[in-house]
């Protein structure tokens, strides 16, 4: 159920958060970054941060609901554990909608999708005038994994 609240995160800089379990609703600090409401990112850094045996190496996006945008942000040498199956370096969304714009990755790790791991996003997923580099997965997308795909869905 969306509480139609939205969030946004400007101008900050977050240097070697550490996320720890997730807890539901709970909203985006710098040691937990499971975030369960529509959240904006505006011109935020990420660097070192390390989600350990969660997703979302910075940034979780975790609800069917939820629509946000990550705008200018920069996420370096962000990381999840590889020993199990944990994805998106940078950041991971279940999410509804993720659009990602003039956004940077660079040297994030993780088994699967070492820089992003958008997961059965149901509405649209996009990437414009982004740069990935230097990111690597054990397995699969060292730069993006896309899980799944939206079932017969035209409009993203």
């Amino acid at each position: 159920m969306d509480s139609g609240v939205s969030v946004s995160s400007s101008n900050n800089t977050h240097n070697g958060c550490v996320r720890v379990a997730p807890i539901a609703n709970q909203h985006y600090t710098e040691r937990q970054a499971n975030i369960t409401t529509s959240t904006n990112f505006t011109d935020d850094t990420f660097t070192n941060c390390n989600g350990g045996e969660n997703n979302g190496g910075a940034l979780y996006f975790n609800g069917t609901s939820i629509v946000s945008v990550i705008d200018r942000c920069v996420f370096t040498n962000c990381s999840v554990s590889t020993a199990d199956i944990y994805r998106g370096g940078g950041f991971y969304a279940y999410t509804k909608s993720i659009q990602t714009i003039n956004t940077t990755l660079t040297n994030c790790t993780a088994l699967q999708g070492g820089g992003v791991c958008p997961s059965t996003v149901t509405q649209c997923v996009s990437f414009r005038l982004c740069v990935i580099e230097g990111c690597q997965s054990v397995y699969y997308g060292g730069g993006v994994y896309f899980r799944t795909c939206p079932p017969g869905d035209t409009t993203c």
